[in-house]
C-alpha cells in the first residue's frame, strides 16, 4: 500500500519538500561533523575491529581516545552495549572505508526517515495540522540534525520507538505483532535501555484482548512476538 495515497497533494508535496530539506540540512551536519564524543568513541572501535575480523572489542585504533594499557587481544576496554549499532556501521565499512563515516551514515538515514515516520505518527494521533507543525519541527530541529550526524544511536532508536507506536495501532493484524517482536528484539540489540519494548508487548496484548475470548485466541500472537 502507498503510504501517501490517501494524502492531498499538497500535503505530499509538503511532506516531500520537508524530506528533501531535511535530508540536505543532515548531510551538511554529516560533513561538518568530526568530532568524536562519548560512547561513539567505543562504538567506532568496535566497528573497525569488527571490519578487520577481530570481534566485538575495542582495537588500539583509539589508542588516542581511551585508556588502552591491555593487549589487543584481551578486547580492553570492553565494549559495554549491545551488538547491534557496530553491526550497522561494520556493514558499510566497505563502502565508506572509515568507522565513523559509517556509524554517520546510518545515523543520517535514520534522522532522514524519522522525517517521514514522525509525519505518520502525529497524522495518527493528532491530525493533520499537527501532522505539519511536527513535520517541520523535526525537520529544522537542531538537535535532531546533530544526532543525524554525530555517529550516535540515538537517533536510530528514536525511529524504532515510533515505528513500534505505529505497529501497535494494527495488532489485528498478525504480521504487526511480529513487526512489535522485531522492534523490540532490535531495540534490545541496539541499547539495554530498550528492554521495555519487550514489556511493553504482553501489556498492549491485554489491553488489546481484553475479552477473555479473544485474550486466548489470540495468545500465540503474544507468543510469536515475544
Amino acid at each position: 500500500m502507498h503510504f501517501t495515497a490517501h494524502f492531498p497533494k499538497v500535503i505530499t508535496l509538503f511532506l516531500a519538500l520537508m524530506i528533501l530539506f531535511g535530508a540536505l540540512l543532515r548531510f551538511f551536519s554529516f560533513q561538518k561533523n568530526s568530532y568524536l564524543h562519548g560512547d561513539v568513541v567505543l562504538h567506532c572501535a568496535v566497528v573497525e575491529s569488527l571490519a578487520n575480523k577481530k570481534g566485538f572489542f575495542v582495537s588500539y585504533a583509539f589508542s588516542d581516545l581511551l585508556p588502552l594499557n591491555k593487549p589487543e587481544s584481551l578486547g580492553y576496554p570492553v565494549n559495554q552495549h549491545p551488538p547491534l549499532w557496530p553491526l550497522l556501521g561494520a556493514a558499510l565499512i566497505p563502502f565508506t572505508r572509515n568507522a565513523f563515516t559509517a556509524l554517520k551514515t546510518v545515523g543520517l538515514l535514520s534522522g532522514t526517515a524519522l522525517i517521514f515516520f514522525s509525519f505518520l505518527f502525529a497524522r495518527r494521533f493528532f491530525g493533520k495540522k499537527v501532522a505539519l507543525l511536527t513535520t517541520f519541527a523535526v525537520t529544522f530541529s537542531a538537535l535532531l540534525i546533530d544526532y543525524s550526524s554525530n555517529g550516535s544511536l540515538y537517533i536510530f532508536q528514536a525511529l524504532l520507538y515510533l515505528l513500534f507506536v505505529l505497529c501497535a495501532q494494527k495488532l489485528q493484524r498478525t504480521v504487526c505483532w511480529s513487526g512489535l517482536g522485531s522492534i523490540a528484539g532490535s531495540g534490545w540489540l541496539l541499547n539495554y535501555q530498550n528492554v521495555v519494548l519487550v514489556f511493553a508487548i504482553p501489556v498492549l496484548y491485554v489491553f488489546v484482548f481484553r475479552s477473555t475470548c479473544l485474550y486466548r485466541k489470540n495468545l500465540v500472537k503474544l507468543l510469536g512476538a515475544i
